[in-house]
């Protein structure tokens, strides 16, 4: 499916005002759904692999991290975000920056929800 212009935007702002994590409560688990906002405005092409600033997320200690495979943005995939320093699930982390895959040329800006990470509490 090709997104037109008009489409693109209206998917954009559709989907860039949603941007408060979700808390969840499943049987044998409980978990949070934050999204990836970036924080910076970047260019970006056709296949291209760039690293985007993001908002801070602070991912508090034996949690784990997942990536919702739902693509967010029209441009492209989150395929993995970290900081400066990789730290151990057992110490509390803070995720600053998201590895973002283009399928297609264009803008990220500053604002927009690349991605959804789901944190989930492993502490029982």
């Amino acid at each position: 499916m090709v997104l037109t212009g008009v489409a693109v935007s209206r998917v954009k702002r559709r989907v860039r005002k949603k941007k408060e994590p979700v808390d969840f409560d499943a049987e044998r688990f409980k978990g949070r759904f934050v999204p990836i906002v970036a924080k910076e405005e970047v260019e970006v092409g056709e296949g291209d692999s760039v690293v985007i600033d993001v908002e801070p997320v602070e991912v508090p200690p034996h949690h784990m991290l997942l990536l919702s495979p739902y693509a967010r943005h029209p441009l492209g995939h989150v395929i993995a975000v970290g900081e400066e320093h990789p730290k151990m699930m057992e110490l509390g982390r803070k995720v600053t920056y998201a590895y973002f895959s283009a399928v297609r040329a264009g803008t990220v800006e500053k604002g927009d929800v690349l991605g959804v990470l789901i944190i989930i509490d492993l502490t029982g």
